[in-house]
């Protein structure tokens, strides 16, 4: 199945595009499918990923579609053909 996954702020510089699309098996879960993104773009760990097995930081979300939130506890579920991910940085403090 293809997801396409959106890249925000220095993400995007890093990776120096906004966009990619990636083919994945399908029932491939949000974290797999994350893990694929930290293979293709190790310099991301550290910034979006805890590790190369695609574990976000506890700053990063995923948004599906623009609709949903993907929370840390639904990282093991999948997106359906078609979806668009996009990595979110939520930037907090007073």
């Amino acid at each position: 199945m293809k997801i396409d996954v959106e890249f925000t702020g220095l993400a995007g510089e890093i990776t120096q595009t906004r966009e990619i699309e990636l083919t994945v098996p399908k029932g491939a879960s949000y974290r797999q499918v994350m893990s694929r993104v930290a293979h293709k773009y190790p310099r991301l760990v550290g910034l979006l990923f805890a590790a190369m097995d695609g574990t976000l930081l506890n700053s990063i979300v995923l948004s599906r579609n623009g609709e949903e939130m993907i929370l840390p506890d639904h990282m093991d579920e999948g997106p359906v053909d078609g979806d668009r991910l996009i990595v979110v940085g939520i930037i907090v403090g007073g």
